[in-house]
């Protein structure tokens, strides 16, 4: 049995994340990736001849900035830009302004919302990038008790307003500040990815509000790939072995102790740490059962991932025109909140979409297509894993042509340009990338699975209760996906 002092199984961005933090604090670190390429949800590939997509998760705005400093990675190409300006059906968005044809006051309103936000973020932030406290009978109460003292910081009326919207329905709370329904969808689609709820559950405010904290004024240049390039870049030169076709069967663990893994094709590897950076479920696969207490095992078993979001690539001979622009590089496509919340009431009942979804589309250009030409990555919200007629073919195309006619709306000519096309439904994601009910994020974002609460209490730490073994993934602290905080806290 060979050895080093780390073993990371999975290469996703957490995964190369913890690896090289593990590598740039002297340990020996190998990365077991058992895709062919690295990079997990945010790693490209081609779906079509000429034609490559960006990653299952298109956003890197959630790329925290002290990672990337913690980890060096300006010196190996990651570079940033600004965040490019959201079209929602004729309305402009950028994080300071909105422009358009609007119903009065709705511009104004729209800046007293970012106004406050802008507020309380930092609040939010601290309680994000910090490792969650531990909630266990024996622990400290302070630093359960610190979060107060952040939040009587903020002053007794932002105060008083974030306890009260916090768990309020997020289409009251926009309906508060703006009236146009395009700019209240394009607003709560994005928090809405990650979670099962629509715009009118209970607490889905708090979650809008978490998610914008994370979002930082810019993003990598070049998308996920470049993150990924940059991450295993950075990786190489710390000295860390990175393995890809190398699925793990088994993490070994004696008498209380990881002792390493065993991959697929039978090869043992010693180590004295392992990090997990793979959905917290995925432990029940890759340990022996009584391994974890069985609290524990209960636990995992119960952590909630209904998968409502589908993904789309297409490739086109040409850009698409949204508005008769062909400049858009983010559009959010929905009518209005009701729309959006059709939508989760058509997934929470196990039905494909019965109007076009509402969808989360970057439009990606060089060296993803062709010159001239483009891919769309397109997310559809209130695609069901659990559908209840089953998935094949048939339910896919139904899901290509509901895109199809949402796109149509605002580019008559869509239909026309594509020359090749995937459609992932959340089973497709679960049995490609290992991610439990096709989730996005490894686990929902809702109360009871979120801070020292996620993946489960007994986890919340990234720690396992085994001794050397780590997590690391949106299925833990904070979520929504490309931060590379998971990764960062547990290599430490």
């Amino acid at each position: 049995m060979s050895a080093v002092d780390t073993l990371v199984v999975g290469g996703g961005v957490d995964g190369l994340v913890a690896a090289l933090a593990a590598a740039r604090a002297g340990r020996r670190a190998v990365v077991l990736e058992a895709r062919s390429e690295l990079g997990g949800l945010a790693g490209g590939a081609a779906f079509a001849e000429g034609y490559r997509h960006a990653g299952i998760l298109h956003d890197t705005a959630t790329f925290r900035l002290q990672v990337a400093k913690a980890l060096g990675l300006a010196a190996h190409g990651l570079k940033l830009r600004p965040r490019p300006q959201v079209w929602a059906g004729g309305v402009w968005l950028t994080p300071e302004a909105v422009a358009g044809a609007l119903p009065t006051g709705d511009a104004a309103g729209y800046r007293r919302l970012r106004t406050f936000v802008k507020r309380v973020a930092p609040f939010a932030a601290a309680l994000l990038d910090a490792p969650p406290p531990d909630v266990r009978e024996e622990a400290p109460l302070w630093p359960l008790v610190k979060p107060a003292v952040g939040l009587r910081r903020l002053g007794a009326a932002d105060m008083r307003a974030l306890l009260k919207i916090g768990p309020t329905a997020l289409r009251d709370w926009l309906s508060e500040h703006v009236t146009d329904g395009r700019l209240m969808a394009a607003l709560a689609l994005p928090a809405l990815l990650g979670t099962w709820m629509g715009p009118m559950s209970p607490s889905s405010t708090g979650f809008y509000l978490l998610r914008e904290a994370l979002l930082g004024p810019q993003e990598v240049e070049g998308g996920p790939a470049a993150l990924v390039a940059a991450l295993a870049s950075a990786c190489e030169k710390a000295g860390v072995v990175l393995r890809a076709d190398a699925p793990v069967a088994r993490i070994a663990v004696a008498d209380g102790t990881v002792q390493g893994a065993t991959l697929e094709d039978g090869t043992d590897l010693y180590a004295e740490r392992v990090v997990c950076a793979l959905a917290p479920a995925r432990l029940l696969d890759l340990l022996q059962p009584l391994v974890l207490p069985a609290s524990v095992e209960a636990a995992l078993e119960h952590v909630r991932a209904r998968g409502i979001v589908g993904k789309v690539h297409l490739a086109l001979s040409a850009p698409p025109s949204f508005g008769r622009r062909e400049d858009v590089e983010h559009a959010v496509l929905a009518e209005d909140t009701v729309h959006l919340e059709h939508a989760f009431d058509d997934a929470k009942n196990g039905r494909l979409p019965s109007r076009p979804p509402p969808l989360d589309v970057r439009v990606l250009g060089g060296p993803h297509a062709p010159d001239g030409h483009r891919v769309l990555s397109i997310l559809a919200f209130g695609v069901p894993h659990a559908l209840r007629s089953g998935w094949d073919d048939a339910a896919r195309q139904a899901v290509l042509e509901g895109v199809l006619s949402a796109l149509e709306a605002h580019d008559p000519a869509i239909r026309d340009k594509v020359v090749a096309r995937e459609v992932l439904a959340p089973t497709d994601l679960e049995a490609r990338f290992g991610l439990p009910g096709g989730h996005l994020f490894h686990g929902e974002h809702a109360l009871d699975q979120l801070w020292s609460l996620r993946p489960t209490p007994q986890l919340s730490g990234y720690r396992a209760p085994i001794a050397g073994l780590r997590l690391a993934s949106s299925g833990c602290h904070p979520g929504f996906g490309l931060t590379g905080l998971p990764g960062l806290h547990a290599a430490g």
